[in-house]
């Protein structure tokens, strides 16, 4: 009987041995099923993001509008009339970024990833901040105005920060940027329907009424283009506009408005304007 007892305890352990090896075999199965399967779901979510960064989302305001966008980080864009934003489904861990062709006044949620406006001047580095973009393509030069926080200007190996209450221009022939001290306000405050001319050229004044009312203006002279104006409109209509210019400088404007075709298309407002002879005083 003595010598039982160990054969028995061999058998017992034997016994056990079995039953773990049962059990612990579809435990071991389990798992590495669960870790392939995380895997798995971890790479397609990789590749879900890459495409979603990949993927490309364009919004246009058309002329005569204004459009709001909300970006995938909460960053809010108003983008103006005639204006173009490109940007990705989904924002990179390393940089958010945009493109950006027209005018916009953006609005950029605050984050350690910097954030990043392509455009036809410098590039634009910002960290969180409010600010309005001009750069359309028939402008001569690219503004930024800058109402708060920080950003720089990027262009080649050169880079300059701009202060709140500072705007840049950007001239696109001579590449030279230069910074002022103005009132940022006039810059944006077309969200509102409002612009404000100081020493603004009538061609400057010209391509923001085509745009804003889809218009076809014609200079009979090209010399007019140079007249210069000191005014603030606020969601006048455009004849009304037209007569503060006629006002201020002898010129004369012939409005024609649209004319709509049989076949349901039109052709937009036109607008000549030429010299009012009998205004012009001889020296």
């Amino acid at each position: 009987q003595e010598q039982e007892s160990p054969s028995r305890y061999n058998y017992f352990i034997g016994q056990i041995r079995k039953i773990a090896a049962i059990l612990i075999l579809p435990l071991l199965v389990g798992s590495a099923w669960l870790i392939y399967n995380h895997q798995l779901m971890s790479n397609k979510y990789n590749d879900l993001l890459a495409n979603k960064q990949a993927q490309k989302l364009t919004v246009v305001a058309p002329f005569c509008a204004r459009t709001v966008v909300d970006l995938p980080d909460g960053t809010k864009v108003w983008l103006n009339s005639g204006s173009e934003l490109t940007y990705p489904a989904v924002f990179s861990s390393g940089e958010r970024r945009v493109q950006l062709v027209g005018e916009a006044y953006f609005k950029v949620n605050k984050g350690e990833i910097p954030f990043f406006v392509s455009n036809l001047g410098p590039e634009i580095k910002v960290y969180g901040t409010e600010f309005n973009v001009n750069s359309y393509t028939n402008e001569e030069q690219v503004t930024v105005a800058l109402a708060e926080g920080k950003v720089s200007l990027i262009s080649g190996n050169k880079e300059e920060y701009i202060k709140p209450g500072q705007v840049s221009s950007f001239d696109k022939k001579t590449k030279n940027i230069t910074i002022e001290n103005l009132d940022v306000n006039n810059y944006s405050c077309w969200r509102e329907g409002k612009y404000v001319f100081r020493d603004t050229s009538l061609s400057s004044i010209m391509r923001i009424l085509q745009r804003q009312y889809n218009v076809n203006i014609n200079l009979l002279d090209p010399q007019l283009g140079n007249y210069r104006y000191n005014m603030t409109i606020k969601n006048e209509n455009l004849e009304q506009i037209l007569q503060l210019l006629a006002i201020s400088a002898p010129i004369r404007c012939n409005y024609k408005p649209k004319e709509f075709k049989p076949d349901g298309t039109y052709v937009p407002d036109n607008v000549e304007i030429s010299i009012d002879k009998s205004r012009i005083v001889n020296k």
